[in-house]
């Protein structure tokens, strides 16, 4: 089936509408926690393994800098 014009301009169903709003909101929520930890935040930093809690209490540069890299790209 070829799309054609009048099929081009018809608005996304309205279930796939809520969908991307919800997906958006929570992988921004997912963003902000690496951000959070970023800047010091500790807040459900042990759910994310060991190697992790090291690397965030370290607080070195490229910490902070890979944590806000990671956060921007989610």
């Amino acid at each position: 089936m070829f799309a054609t014009a009048k099929t081009l301009r018809q608005p996304p169903p309205r279930g796939a509408t809520i969908a991307f709003w919800a997906a958006a909101a929570l992988g921004s929520l997912h963003a902000a926690s690496s951000i959070y930890w970023a800047f010091g935040g500790n807040w459900l930093l042990e759910t994310v393994g060991q190697w992790a809690v090291e690397a965030a209490q370290d607080r070195s540069f490229w910490v902070f800098a890979g944590l806000l890299a990671i956060g921007i790209l989610k």
